[in-house]
């Protein structure tokens, strides 16, 4: 995709705050844009810090969405792993059959 150059308006506190939290302002922009443009847009919500530790390490590596991808996969199959063995144990505790018993 060609890229075009364009120009912000932005207060100096945020140009503050993004210069002082090392966030690349201009790839932090575009990834935002992208999100709200993309037809393959994911949203979760995850706590501060999270969404910060996030912010930066594609901001410090310079990364995309795209490139963030495969990890994210690998870590949505992990977590289905994790929970699978947990569904299957209550599963096959439920297919077992109810032993009833005699009456005398």
């Amino acid at each position: 995709m060609a890229k075009v150059r364009v120009n912000l308006t932005l207060d100096k506190e945020i140009i503050s705050q993004a210069k002082k939290d090392g966030v690349n302002l201009s790839a932090r922009v575009t990834e935002l844009l992208e999100d709200d443009y993309s037809e393959h847009k994911v949203t979760i919500s995850v706590s501060t810090e999270l969404k910060q530790k996030y912010i930066e390490v594609l901001s410090i590596t310079n990364s995309t969405d795209e490139e963030f991808a495969p990890y994210l996969d690998e870590a949505l199959s992990n977590f289905v792993k994790d929970h699978a063995d947990s569904i299957t144990s209550k599963m096959d505790k439920l297919a077992k059959p109810i032993k009833k018993s005699r009456r005398k």
